[in-house]
């Protein structure tokens, strides 16, 4: 941490490099002036003038600084051309082939910086792409980065897998990629695979298979005609009655005001809540009870009207106590009475299936 005293014990490894090891491991003896040393980190000319993590030095110079935090390929430790001097190896742009049995790797670098030959293609039809980019294994085998909303930010997809290309810009949508697999197929026929080396969406016949049909029920299906011109007609009916609703509308309405009618006859379907001690004394005394509980004028069962057009179909009434006993609330001085809910506007499903039939029948061609 930083700006807090630390006692810091450093461990040297020392590795000897069999019988081609340097003759002195430390080369800085001795004290004062006397360290003052001859040799010195040796820097390979190609290499000169590049970043610390992309030099490159001889081995027989003293090795660079070990630091912890660094960037490049030998920004840590440094790198080294090794073994050069041992065996009789061409320099050239790219590489040498690694060897085996008993021999030890050549590595060459180009003039520029390493990483202008770390995985180049062999060839040079492929280019890359802003959404993604091709890779080469082994075998050539095309393997395509495909971007994905994880950490890594893409998932890897080569033949035979399937892939979502729903959405291709979102830096959001993860499990693009099925590993041998299709996710599952929609209409908006968003799901790819790859080809020669390039992404394209399913075809028609790979969604059938996918699908468990056979190629030879797919070539059938192909050849089948369907005659549709009853169909075409029935339609054109169906089209031509839709354009003028009013008459389906006005026996809507009729069915509506017959329902609420019922409703106030049999005091609701389901019955309506019975009037209150107080309210049934009250009525008494102006010789309105017994009676029916919504009807002691009958203004309110005589104010409901019914409108329709070529769209709709309304019921209702335009009295002010109307919306209260339908919906229930306070009423009276102070709003001090509580009328309970009576739904006098309310289709049973009997109204329902009325309605139905009446539109079915409308229809009918």
């Amino acid at each position: 941490f930083f700006g807090v005293p630390q006692n810091r014990e450093r461990v040297y490894i020392v590795g000897c490099y069999g019988t081609e090891c340097a003759g002195k491991i430390f080369p800085l003896t001795g004290s004062n002036e006397e360290n003052s040393s001859k040799n010195s980190l040796i820097q390979l000319e190609e290499t000169k003038g590049n970043s610390q993590g992309t030099r490159v030095y001889n081995p027989n110079g003293i090795s660079s600084t070990i630091i912890a935090n660094s960037g490049g390929l030998g920004g840590k430790t440094g790198l080294y051309f090794i073994n050069q001097y041992y065996f009789h190896c061409k320099k050239s742009d790219y590489s040498s082939t690694l060897k085996v049995g008993g021999e030890r790797p050549m590595i060459n670098l180009p003039n520029d910086a390493i990483e202008s030959f770390i995985n180049k293609p062999r060839h040079n039809q492929y280019k890359p792409s802003d959404t993604v980019q091709t890779l080469k294994v082994a075998g050539d085998t095309p393997l395509m980065k495909v971007r994905n909303g994880t950490k890594k930010g893409f998932d890897e997809a080569g033949p035979g897998d399937g892939i979502n290309l729903a959405f291709p810009q979102s830096k959001t949508r993860r499990g693009r990629v099925g590993k041998g697999c299709s996710q599952t197929l929609d209409t908006s026929c968003n799901m790819g695979t790859i080809d020669d080396y390039r992404i394209r969406r399913l075809t028609p016949l790979e969604c059938f298979r996918l699908q468990g049909f056979s190629d030879e029920m797919v070539k059938t299906a192909r050849t089948l005609k369907l005659d549709n011109k009853a169909v075409e007609e029935a339609l054109l009916e169906v089209a031509q009655k839709a354009s003028d609703l009013r008459p389906l509308m006005k026996n809507i309405a009729g069915i509506m005001a017959d329902s609420t009618e019922e409703n106030f006859k049999e005091e609701g379907r389901p019955k309506w809540k019975d009037l209150s001690e107080k309210t049934k004394t009250a009525r008494r005394k102006t010789g309105h009870y017994p009676g029916q509980i919504l009807q002691v004028s009958g203004q309110l069962a005589m104010s409901i009207t019914t409108q329709y057009d070529n769209e709709s179909a309304v019921i209702g009434s335009n009295l002010e106590y109307a919306a209260i006993h339908q919906l229930g609330g306070q009423a009276g001085k102070n709003k001090s009475v509580e009328i309970p809910v009576r739904p006098y506007l309310l289709l049973t499903n009997d109204d329902y299936d009325e309605i139905l039939h009446n539109i079915e029948k409308y229809f009918e061609t």
